[in-house]
């Protein structure tokens, strides 16, 4: 639900730094408990690894599925602590940095 209706958003994306650059408001909210889930490795597809996931709000009302790094995970624990009930409602602030990941250069996500 945003402003009390039921909204839907396009599902199988997750968000990315190039979206969030053009965000005037780089704002976000945590809705529910993060999880982890399975995906394929990048360095080696052959091998599984646990991500964890968040679903948030950002300042424009987007509801979307996002892997926050590890520095950005480290960033929230140093907030609220390591109990990922806590995390729900957390309220932050996104940074974007161009950084070049395997061999391409990427707008990245960090948590201020």
């Amino acid at each position: 639900m945003v402003d009390g209706k039921k909204t839907h958003f396009v599902e199988g994306f997750a968000l990315s730094g190039d979206y969030v650059k053009e965000l005037r408001d780089k704002s976000f909210t945590i809705l529910e408990e993060p999880e982890y889930e399975e995906s394929p490795d990048l360095d080696n597809p052959e091998k599984k690894k646990r991500k964890m996931t968040c679903l948030i709000e950002l300042s424009d009302k987007t509801q979307i599925k996002w892997y926050p790094n590890k520095t950005s995970q480290k960033a929230i624990i140093a907030k609220v602590g390591y109990r990922l009930d806590k995390w729900i409602g957390f309220q932050g602030e996104f940074e974007v940095k161009a950084q070049k990941v395997g061999n391409a250069d990427k707008q990245v996500l960090y948590v201020k």
